[in-house]
């Protein structure tokens, strides 16, 4: 099961960054000292399909894709088959396709 809140890391060819997310009922909230992160998942026979708005609330932080504040990232067709926590999901940056990034999860508590 995907539900619950989990401690994520996005990585691209450069750089690294860590935060937390809550999946439940399809949507994805969550953020880090510097940024906080909304979107929508779908899973289909252990077929994950995702897209994150992250937007800047702190001017002082960075993210991986600097000078970007604002990111939306598309992740389509990814294989969960071993669990969320044992697969790295690819994703897009929708402002630039040439660009992915991966996340990683680990999961930090069930939903009360």
């Amino acid at each position: 099961m995907v539900e619950g809140l989990w401690l994520v890391e996005f990585r691209n060819m450069e750089n690294s960054g860590k935060g937390v997310v809550t999946l439940e009922t399809q949507r994805i909230l969550g953020g880090d000292s510097g940024y906080y992160y909304i979107g929508d998942y779908s899973i289909d026979h252990n077929t994950m399909n995702a897209t994150i708005k992250i937007s800047q609330h702190y001017e002082g932080m960075i993210n991986i894709f600097h000078p970007l504040t604002e990111i939306n990232l598309d992740f389509k067709n990814q294989d969960i088959s071993n669990g969320l926590e044992n697969t790295i999901l690819i994703g897009q940056l929708l402002e630039n396709p040439d660009l992915s990034v991966s996340v990683s999860f680990k999961k930090l508590s069930d939903l009360p």
